[in-house]
């Protein structure tokens, strides 16, 4: 199955729930939590807090308004454009680094409420950009890109201040893992026709599959692969975003190269 001929997959419920824990979460904090490290590089709680009320704002200015002005060219290597993003994001970290840890929340559930209204409106079906997942996609794989941008860093500060994931079946997460599955078939390197890999994201199996024309992506764990990868929940998310993970939690078998392309592979701009 190729990206374009994937069903429609509607996460904005889960966009709204999850902002809803987010904001609580900061609510409860106190200035010691608010400058708590995170996983996010150097940034702390507060840091990343900042960060996704950018996320929120720059999506409205483009989307919503039509403003494109903030977009970073494209046209030129991958680590030109990566370099020029962290810089953009770090310079909004410390031009906001003096907005209170009240103003960043109330600024958050506002900028969540837009947003929502917003994605309300939009077509899920129409074109879109991902580039973790090759670029052109689905509005649908955009949108639920967003969901996993908040979530992982939604996790980072919930790591930091000591709050434990939910115990059990997290569907949240199973979304997440869900739409990072897409980065597999874009990232993966060359191999033969008709080589099938096997990926498993937490309790979902993936089968990769090379034709003609690159990668697809099925759900099932394939008969006999050229190369395994398995990671519980957990692991998967943090592997896929460039976390350190416990070595034996990554479970792989079979040909070394094609082990060391599912190894590489990041559902994040890396």
């Amino acid at each position: 199955m190729r990206l374009g001929e994937a069903p429609v997959r509607d996460v904005r419920s889960l966009l709204t729930a999850g902002r809803a824990d987010l904001v609580a979460v900061l609510d409860a904090l106190d200035d010691t939590a608010w400058a708590a490290p995170t996983e996010a590089g150097h940034w702390r709680v507060g840091d990343v807090a900042r960060h996704l009320l950018d996320d929120d704002l720059g999506l409205l200015s483009r989307q919503r308004d039509g403003d494109r002005s903030g977009l970073i060219p494209v046209d030129g290597p991958p680590e030109a454009f990566v370099a020029a993003l962290d810089a953009k994001n770090e310079r909004w970290v410390v031009g906001a680094a003096g907005l209170s840890r009240r103003v960043v929340t109330d600024l958050l559930r506002w900028s969540g409420a837009e947003v929502d209204r917003h994605l309300a409106t939009v077509d899920l079906g129409a074109p879109s950009h991902v580039s973790w997942a090759g670029g052109a996609a689905p509005r649908w794989l955009d949108v639920a890109r967003e969901l996993t941008e908040r979530w992982v860093h939604g996790r980072h500060i919930a790591d930091a201040v000591g709050r434990p994931p939910p115990e059990g079946a997290d569907p949240v997460r199973a979304e997440v893992l869900r739409t990072f599955a897409w980065a597999v078939p874009a990232q993966l390197g060359p191999a033969p026709e008709r080589t099938t890999v096997g990926v498993a994201l937490g309790d979902q199996w993936w089968t990769v599959r090379r034709d003609a024309d690159g990668w697809d992506l099925d759900e099932g764990r394939p008969a006999a692969p050229s190369a395994t990868l398995a990671l519980d929940a957990e692991t998967a998310w943090r592997q896929l975003t460039g976390l350190a993970v416990a070595p034996a939690a990554v479970r792989t078998t079979g040909d070394p190269d094609l082990v060391a392309s599912l190894l590489a592979v990041r559902s994040i701009i890396v």
